[in-house]
């Protein structure tokens, strides 16, 4: 987890740096000819892809390796983790969960899903059901950002990315089991080469939940992302995402037991395709398509 946040003294550390390297040319003008590793990008402060020292707001980027490390599976649990955030479920694995950026309300957090937008009429978004399945990285900006993304945004903007591919083909296919009868399995397989690269991943989890009794939750996520650069000006970029889900809950909001068989369940589609071509140096033209449908039903 990478924290970015603006510095009072940056003029005096940037002349330093500079100075530094002044002095390191002088020295050996070779090695001005080496290849510069940049640090990595931040999209989400201002839309367009930028380094992340030159990032004005206070952002945090949560990496997709750091998530498989530490065995998270799902986004609101990395959330957990992060600066100026807090995140409340409302009974066990499955129940409506909800995020506070900066001590706003769960309604003023924006959140994006590769660019698209996922809040509910009225700007509140449930956490539960999101995993971290073939998640690249995300990115948390905290600060009022309604100039950028509307009314949704007065706390802040999270946006989760999935992953491209690289490399020569490779899969993985992994089976996990613990407590509160716990299974998770998930398959994934990417690759990419000649201007393609495509990533993409299966997986569900299953849980008896903390309660006695009808406390179940199931869910499956099948993401995918394909990206194509057709010629040295022309790219385009295909990302889903989906999710069902299936929770079971025998009590009110108070605990007390009101139906042993009630349940709901839903499901959650995002498809984002971005596609554009530089015609010269000042003019380049794109096309964004955006959907997101969700439905989410009580059952008994």
């Amino acid at each position: 987890m990478r924290h970015v946040n603006p510095a009072r003294g940056r003029p005096l550390h940037a002349l330093a740096v500079a100075a530094a390297a002044c002095a390191a040319l002088a020295a050996s003008p070779l090695r001005a000819q080496e290849p510069i590793s940049l640090e990595g990008l931040v999209v989400t402060a201002h839309r367009w892809a930028e380094p992340e020292w030159t990032v004005a707001a206070n952002t945090t980027v949560i990496e997709g390796e750091e998530l498989e490390r530490a065995g998270i599976e799902f986004v609101s649990d990395a959330l957990r983790h992060v600066a100026g955030l807090a995140v409340a479920r409302n009974g066990s694995f499955g129940a409506i969960t909800s995020v506070f950026l900066r001590g706003g309300e769960s309604d003023y957090v924006h959140v994006l899903v590769d660019g698209v937008r996922v809040n509910e009429p009225g700007g509140s978004y449930d956490f539960a059901s999101l995993t971290t399945d073939n998640v690249e990285r995300i990115e948390i900006v905290r600060g009022p950002a309604s100039a950028l993304y509307g009314s949704d945004a007065v706390s802040g903007v999270i946006q989760i990315f999935t992953r491209r591919g690289a490399g020569p083909p490779r899969g993985s296919v992994s089976f996990q089991t613990g407590s509160f009868g716990t299974t998770r399995w998930q398959g994934d397989l990417s690759g990419g080469g000649g201007g393609l690269s495509y990533a993409f991943s299966l997986g569900g989890s299953a849980t008896d939940g903390i309660l006695a009794f009808n406390n179940e939750h199931r869910q499956t996520t099948a993401t995918g992302r394909v990206q194509a650069n057709l010629d040295a000006d022309t790219d385009a970029t295909f990302a889903i995402r989906y999710n069902d889900s299936r929770f079971h809950y025998p009590t009110d909001g108070s605990g007390n037991v009101v139906d042993r068989n009630a349940y709901s369940f839903g499901d959650a589609l995002t498809v984002n395709i971005d596609a554009g071509r530089r015609w010269t140096d000042a003019v380049e033209t794109r096309l964004f398509l955006s959907v997101w449908e969700s439905y989410i039903a009580p059952s008994s």
